[in-house]
C-alpha cells in the first residue's frame, strides 16, 4: 500500500511540474530554472505530505491479535467500517471452522471453544493445536492416560494366557544412568502430553506405563529384558530431527547401553510406533538387527521399502496403535447389527492406492450401500456405528487405525491388506472376528459377498470382537485384559535362562568374561555396537581378496575378510 501512494505521488508530481514548467517556459526566457525550483518546492510538500499518510496509516491498522486483517483498499474513506466487516466475516470463519473440528475431535466437547464475534475488537481464538493442551504432570501420567476400556475384565478370564500370573521382568533405562536416553525422550516441542497424543502415542505409553508396573525390576541382574526409552516419532516430527541426526542420536544411545553387549541387544527392547518402523534408525541393522521390536507394522511403509523386512515375527511384536478418547464416541454411536442400514464404509484419502480409490469409486455408484468419501464429517461416528462392515485398506503401509476403531463402533473389520500383520496372533483367531479379503478383488464382488453374509453370523462376530477388543488398549494394570498385559505374554514365552554373544565367553566357574578374560560386569561404555550380530555387510571385499566363487565377506574383529578362501585361489 505504501508503495502504491509513493507511486501516485510520483505521478502526480511529475504531470504538474511538467504543465507548470510547459507554461513557465512560454512567459520566462529563465524558465529552466524557474521550473527546477517549483518542482523541488511541490515534492518536498508531496513527500511530507506522503510520510504523514504513511504515519497515519500505520497507526490505524495495528494489529491486535492474530486474527486482525489488513485488507488493501483504493482509499481512506470508509476504512473503519470496511476493517469491521472483515473482521466479521473472519471471524465468522474461524468459529465455524473450529465447530468443524470440534465436532470431529475425540477429545471433550468443551475443548478449545472459541468465543463469539465482537464490535469493540477482533476475535480471540482459544489454540486448538497440541501446543496448547495443557501438559499432563509426570506423577499424574499413569492416572490420566489410563484407558477404562482396558482394566474392566481380568486377563486370566480371557482363557487365552496360563493361568499363572506373569512372571517376566523388565529393566527400564533410566536419563540419569544413560545420559544419551534425553535427547530422544525430550527437547524444545517435546513434552508427555505432546508425544503421547495419536496412533504413535505408544512411545510414551509404553515407557511410562511400564515404570509403573508390576513387572518392572530395578536390579538388572534379575531381568529378562531391558526397556529402552525413545520417542522415535515425536523426535523426528516434532524435534525435525533429520535422518542424520537421528541416527547419530540412536548410534550414541545404544552404544551407553550397559547390558547391551552381553546379548548383543536381544534382550533388548526398542519401540518403534509408525509405519516407518525400525528405518527411522537408518544403520539399525549393524547395530540393533537382533533386538525386540514393538510396533504396529509388521511389513513396511512403501517410502522406505527398500529397507524391508524391518519387522521379523520370529522376534519381533506387533503391538496395536493408540486410539486416544475416540473409543467413547464410536462405542456411544454404536448400534445391533440388525438395526444398521448401511453395508459398508470407508473415510479416508486415497493415497494414490487402487484398494482405496475403488472404495471411493463404490461409495459414489453406490451410496444406498457404501458411504465413503475423502472428506471429513462430524458424523463419522454416526456412520461407523450404523455400518454392518467396516473397510480397513492398505495405504502407505498395511496397519491403519480403522482395523481396531471397528471393534469399538461394533462393524466386522474387513482388512483389505494382503501382508498385514496383527498383534496377539498366537490367541487370538482372526477369522473369527474379522474378514480379510484380496486387494485385486475390490469391486462388486466384494459387496455381493458381504451382502450375503447372514445376520446371525455378523451378529456372532461382532459379539466376538467385542469380547477381545479390550486387548487394543492401554493400561498399566498387567492383570488386566489390555494391550500392555497382552504384550508382558509375549515376552513372558520369550524368556531365556541363557544370554550370549559373539562377545561372551564363560569359563567352568560359571564367570562371563569377554576376549581378554575380564569379566563382563567391569565393562563401560561407550561400546562399539557395528555389525554386533556378524552381519553380513553390503560394501565388497577387499579387491585384493581372490574370488574363488561368490565374493562373500565376513566381519570379524580384525576387520572385513573373504569368506572361507583362500589367498592362492583361482580369481573368477
Amino acid at each position: 500500500k505504501n508503495h502504491s501512494i509513493s507511486y501516485h505521488s510520483y505521478q502526480l508530481i511529475h504531470m504538474m511540474s511538467s504543465r507548470l514548467g510547459r507554461g513557465a517556459s512560454r512567459s520566462h526566457s529563465g524558465g529552466s530554472s524557474f521550473r527546477t525550483w517549483f518542482c523541488l518546492v511541490v515534492a518536498g510538500g508531496f513527500i511530507a505530505l506522503n510520510v504523514l499518510w504513511i504515519s497515519m496509516f500505520s497507526s490505524n491498522f495495528q494489529p491486535k491479535s492474530k486474527l486482525t486483517m489488513v485488507v488493501p483498499m483504493s482509499k481512506p474513506a470508509g476504512l473503519d467500517s470496511v476493517l469491521q466487516q472483515q473482521k466479521s466475516a473472519l471471524a465468522n470463519e474461524v468459529a465455524e471452522g473450529s465447530r468443524s473440528l470440534l465436532e470431529r475431535s475425540s477429545t471433550s466437547p468443551s475443548a478449545g471453544k472459541v468465543s463469539g464475534s465482537s464490535s469493540k475488537g477482533p476475535v480471540e481464538a482459544k489454540c486448538l493445536s497440541k501446543e496448547c493442551l495443557p501438559e499432563v504432570a509426570e506423577q499424574d501420567y499413569v492416572s490420566h492416560y489410563n484407558d477404562p476400556h482396558g482394566n474392566d475384565r481380568p486377563m486370566a478370564s480371557m482363557g487365552l494366557f496360563p493361568p499363572h500370573n506373569l512372571t517376566v521382568k523388565i529393566y527400564v533405562y533410566q536419563s540419569d544412568e544413560v545420559g544419551a536416553i534425553k535427547e530422544l525422550t525430550s527437547g524444545q516441542k517435546m513434552t508427555l502430553t505432546i508425544c503421547t497424543i495419536g496412533m504413535w502415542g505408544t512411545q510414551t505409553v509404553l515407557h511410562k506405563f511400564l515404570e509403573k508396573s508390576s513387572v518392572r525390576t530395578l536390579d538388572p541382574a534379575q531381568a529378562d529384558f531391558f526397556f529402552v526409552p525413545a520417542y522415535a516419532k515425536c523426535a523426528s516430527d516434532r524435534e525435525k530431527k533429520n535422518d542424520q541426526q537421528m541416527n547419530q542420536a540412536y548410534i550414541k544411545l545404544v552404544q551407553s547401553l550397559p547390558y547391551f553387549r552381553r546379548s548383543g541387544g536381544r534382550d533388548h527392547i526398542f519401540v518403534f510406533p509408525s509405519g516407518r518402523g525400525a528405518t527411522v534408525f537408518r544403520d539399525w541393522k549393524q547395530h540393533i538387527g537382533q533386538s525386540i521390536f514393538l510396533s504396529p507394522e509388521g511389513h513396511f511403509t512403501d517410502n522406505y521399502a527398500a529397507q524391508a523386512p524391518y519387522f521379523h515375527t520370529h522376534k519381533d511384536i506387533a503391538i496395536p496403535g493408540r486410539l486416544d478418547n475416540r473409543k467413547d464416541g464410536l462405542v456411544a454411536a454404536a448400534k445391533p447389527q440388525k438395526t444398521r442400514t448401511t453395508l459398508g464404509i470407508f473415510y479416508g484419502t486415497h493415497q494414490g492406492k487402487e484398494t482405496r480409490r475403488t472404495l471411493l469409486e463404490l461409495g459414489k455408484r453406490y451410496p444406498s450401500l457404501v458411504k465413503a468419501s475423502c472428506e471429513r464429517t462430524p458424523k463419522y461416528f454416526e456412520y461407523m456405528g450404523d455400518s454392518q462392515f467396516c473397510f480397513a485398506p492398505r495405504g502407505q503401509s498395511s496397519w491403519t487405525l480403522r482395523f481396531y476403531e471397528s471393534f469399538f463402533a461394533g462393524c466386522i473389520p474387513v482388512i483389505l491388506a494382503d501382508s498385514i500383520e496383527l498383534p496377539f496372533q498366537d490367541v487370538i483367531d482372526y477369522s473369527k472376528v474379522t474378514i480379510k479379503w484380496p486387494m485385486t478383488k475390490v469391486d462388486e464382488t466384494l459387496l455381493e459377498y458381504l451382502k450375503s453374509v447372514p445376520l446371525e453370523d455378523r451378529e456372532r462376530m461382532a459379539a466376538a470382537g467385542k469380547a477381545i477388543r479390550c486387548m487394543f488398549v492401554y493400561n498399566s494394570d498387567v492383570s488386566s485384559c489390555n494391550a500392555l498385559s497382552a504384550i508382558m505374554w509375549q515376552l513372558e514365552k520369550r524368556k531365556r535362562v541363557f544370554q550370549q554373544s559373539h562377545e561372551v565367553f564363560w569359563l567352568h566357574s560359571g564367570e562371563m568374561v569377554d576376549r581378554s578374560l575380564d569379566n563382563m560386569g567391569a565393562w563401560r561404555g561407550p561400546f562399539n555396537t557395528n555389525n554386533v550380530f556378524n552381519a553380513e555387510p553390503t560394501q565388497k571385499c577387499n579387491p585384493t581378496c581372490h574370488e574363488g566363487g561368490p565374493n562373500l565377506c565376513l566381519a570379524t574383529e580384525n576387520g572385513i575378510v573373504c569368506k572361507g578362501l583362500k589367498a592362492g585361489a583361482a580369481k573368477c
